[in-house]
């Protein structure tokens, strides 16, 4: 009789914790890998264009350098980035232009195609350190 109810409880003990684990890993919110900052690079036909990219959580992609803008319809998933935004003089001088951006992360390095209706570009970029960790 001691061996049934030592089973019993070692049984619901286990599905306990597997619960407890199970709520657990589900509220915890894992950040994306491809959240920081970034140094990118924008190859053009003739030209290369520099900007920095930071990435949040929330998600939100903000851009400086050759131009300044917050990125709309953000979503990364895993290693994957996709952005879109309205631009004025994104890459092309008085031309207002709809871009979309599909890539992915590799480590500390980022790849991917940036779309509009001018072309698409390559884009490369590097992780920056943040020098306050």
């Amino acid at each position: 009789m001691i061996n049934f109810w030592s089973s019993v409880v070692s049984t619901n003990l286990k599905m306990l914790l597997v619960f407890f684990f199970s709520v657990a890993l589900i509220s915890c919110e894992i950040e994306p890998i491809s959240v920081g900052t970034w140094e990118v690079q924008i190859q053009a036909e003739n030209a290369s264009y520099s900007f920095t990219w930071i990435l949040t959580s929330e998600p939100e992609l903000r851009v400086t350098g050759s131009g300044n803008f917050v990125a709309e319809e953000v979503e990364l998933s895993g290693s994957r980035i996709n952005w879109s935004a309205e631009r004025y003089d994104f890459l092309l001088p008085g031309i207002s232009d709809r871009v979309n951006f599909n890539g992915t992360v590799s480590g500390d390095q980022l790849a991917g195609t940036l779309f509009s209706q001018q072309g698409n570009y390559t884009v490369t970029g590097k992780r920056l350190v943040d020098s306050g960790n």
